[in-house]
């Protein structure tokens, strides 16, 4: 089986998982749109995959509706038809709660849920006419709630509610909706990750086993072409996932000294607050 003739969507696709996509999509013959709020990076992306197959660049934030529905239509006015959506745009979090602004939550939520679950109500329509493929792209964090990441892994839970309920509502309009839990991957050297305050920085320099983003890649056209509900990635992952569920109190003592880094890093955040307040 293949994505030969087929119009795939991948929101977040001008760097990392998204755009190794992308370049597996095209090696199968699919006609790709790639997605991005970075213009410049973008449009080298799409330069750089021309060369393989179809690419329409359209920039735009998943999170805002209007810049959706841009991409929808200018999409279907180019190609006539959408097979897939990838729902991969989203922000990478990691910060104390105590340091997260009221602002840095909301936009998390905003573009980690919404900004997946836009393009699929977008989308309907022309989903339903070719019978096609929704797939979320959530996290481990998704699985289990990690220690200075809530509020990522509240964003990353919720595509599994968003995944069970419209796998049902959907399945009657012939549209297949599925969920994967992505593991610790390759990161472009380009990219960061969001601190509480809403700035970016450099990925935490952690001894742990990367996953290749072109696995990660194919694992995601195996999920539509075979329309799986469920794809859990990684070793890490999958253990996670079966102790989670089986024995949450072993995780949770697993999870321990992530915690108490967490809250260390809280208490000096605290002692700083009560510091000004007395001056």
């Amino acid at each position: 089986m293949k994505l030969t003739n087929k119009v795939v969507i991948i929101t977040g696709s001008s760097q990392g998982i998204g755009k190794t996509t992308a370049r597996l999509m095209l090696e199968q013959g699919a006609s790709v749109v790639l997605n991005g709020r970075n213009v410049q990076r973008l449009e080298a992306s799409a330069m750089e995959l021309s060369a393989l197959g179809p690419v329409l660049a359209i920039p735009g934030d998943m999170s805002h509706w209007p810049d959706v529905q841009a991409m929808i239509q200018s999409t279907l006015d180019r190609f006539g038809r959408i097979d897939a959506i990838v729902c991969n745009a989203g922000i990478k979090f990691e910060d104390s709660f105590w340091r997260t602004s009221p602002e840095t939550l909301q936009k998390i939520m905003d573009v980690n849920l919404l900004g997946q679950v836009f393009p699929i109500k977008a989308g309907l329509k022309a989903l339903q006419k070719s019978r096609g493929s929704v797939i979320l792209i959530s996290s481990l964090a998704g699985l289990y709630g990690l220690a200075g990441a809530s509020i990522y892994s509240a964003s990353k839970m919720g595509l599994t509610a968003i995944q069970q309920g419209l796998s049902q509502e959907l399945a009657h309009d012939g549209i297949h909706t599925g969920v994967m839990y992505v593991g610790f991957t390759e990161n472009d050297p380009s990219s960061g990750i969001l601190n509480g305050e809403g700035q970016l920085e450099a990925f935490p320099d952690r001894k742990l086993k990367r996953q290749a983003q072109a696995v990660v890649g194919q694992a995601i056209i195996h999920m539509i072409l075979h329309r799986k509900k469920r794809k859990v990635m990684t070793g890490m992952g999958i253990a996670m996932d079966v102790m989670g569920r089986v024995a949450p109190g072993l995780l949770r003592m697993i999870l321990a000294k992530q915690s108490r880094a967490v809250a260390a890093s809280a208490r000096e955040v605290r002692e700083l607050d009560s510091s000004a307040v007395l001056v």
